[in-house]
């Protein structure tokens, strides 16, 4: 199976030890870890940023993501006219967005009876 691991796991499986990890090790072992540049990009950045990571420590955890198999980061639109194409071309339906600036309706909520 290909799975693609998502940056917060691959920080909180470096950061601290414990599921993460254990997920990770599983997948490494019986599955194709997949990940993208974007992904190493911001893992890279929050090791150092949040993390105050020292450069040996980064590049352990990038060698680490070096076993995954790359996929190519799907580049979103540089304006605005090229929004609806871009989303047709993904399965994204015009339903499923909201205007922008446009607030949700509060959920009513039911009360209980004491």
């Amino acid at each position: 199976m290909r799975v693609f691991v998502d940056t917060n796991v691959w920080v909180s499986s470096i950061a601290s030890p414990g599921l993460c990890e254990e997920l990770l090790k599983q997948l490494f072992s019986s599955h194709e870890v997949l990940g993208s540049e974007l992904v190493q990009r911001e893992l890279e950045s929050v090791l150092v940023r949040k993390l105050r990571f020292s450069r040996q420590e980064i590049n352990a955890a990038l060698a680490m993501f070096g076993e995954t198999s790359l996929l190519a980061d799907v580049a979103a639109p540089r304006n605005d006219t090229e929004w609806p194409v871009w989303l047709e071309k993904h399965g994204v339906r015009r339903h499923q967005l909201r205007r922008p600036g446009a607030q949700r309706e509060p959920r009513k909520r039911k009360l209980k009876n004491f």
